[in-house]
């Protein structure tokens, strides 16, 4: 498995899962999106590169961020949400992004973010994580 680390700081790293080396699922839908969403992109790009590394998760702005449900997050900008969780060491594991269409983050989207955990807990148990950096 492979991981983009998009934001490395003070406070810790931020990485990304990616589909093969150089492919990665959240930066390949954040940068997809239509052009009418640049500003939603670019507060969601500064969350994960900018403020995260530096301060860590904002745990006081449910605008920002919020629990979801067991041990997974999200991150929000408009209606753009990156759904996280944490590894050891202060790190800040996304595993993808969605558009959100209602009130309710869709059961759909919290289930694979749980098999997307699952999946990266296991590799990193095998040691078959490897991380590079964004370009």
């Amino acid at each position: 498995m492979y991981l983009v680390r998009v934001g490395s700081g003070s406070w810790g790293d931020v990485v990304t899962l990616a589909v093969a080396e150089g492919k990665c699922a959240v930066l390949d839908f954040l940068m997809g999106l239509d052009r009418s969403q640049d500003a939603s992109v670019g507060k969601m790009m500064y969350m994960l590169t900018q403020r995260v590394p530096s301060l860590g998760p904002p745990k006081h702005n449910k605008e920002q961020s919020r629990h979801i449900e067991d041990k997974i997050f999200e991150f929000k900008a408009d209606q753009l949400r990156v759904l996280y969780f944490y590894d050891k060491g202060r790190v800040v594991v996304c595993a993808h992004g969605f558009s959100k269409q209602s009130d309710k983050t869709p059961g759909k989207e919290i289930k694979r973010a749980k098999d997307l955990r699952k999946i990266y807990l296991a590799a990193k148990k095998c040691a078959e994580v490897h991380i590079v950096d964004m370009d």
